[in-house]
C-alpha cells in the first residue's frame, strides 16, 4: 500500500516538474524484482517436489546405491508385497490350463 502511494506521489511530483525520474530504470528494477520473485517461487516449488521424491519409498535411492540396485530393491519389495496375490493367480491359472 505504501509503495503504491509512494509511486503515485513520485509520478505526480515528476509531472509537476519538482523531480526528474528515469522511468526506464524504475521499470527495469520492477522487471528484475518480478524475475527474482519468479525464480524464488520456482525454487520453492522444486524444493517441495524434491522433498516429496526423497520421502517417497518408491523413488528413494539410498546413499551409495546405484540406480540399478535401487530399481532391483524396489522390484523385490513390490514382489514381496504382492507374493500371495500373484502366487494364487499363477496357481489358479496353471490349474485352469491343466483341467481345461
Amino acid at each position: 500500500e505504501q509503495a503504491v502511494v509512494s509511486t503515485q506521489s513520485t509520478g505526480a511530483a515528476s509531472q509537476a516538474g519538482y523531480i526528474k525520474v528515469n522511468w526506464r530504470k524504475v521499470n527495469d528494477k520492477i522487471d528484475d524484482l518480478k524475475e527474482v520473485q519468479f525464480l524464488k517461487d520456482k525454487i520453492s516449488d522444486l524444493t517441495d517436489e524434491i522433498s516429496e521424491i526423497a520421502l517417497n519409498e518408491d523413488t528413494l535411492v539410498l546413499e551409495n546405491e546405484g540406480k540399478v540396485m535401487a530399481t532391483a530393491r524396489r522390484m523385490y519389495d513390490h514382489m514381496k508385497h504382492n507374493a500371495a496375490t500373484s502366487g494364487s493367480f499363477t496357481a489358479g491359472f496353471v490349474l485352469g490350463i491343466l483341467f481345461a
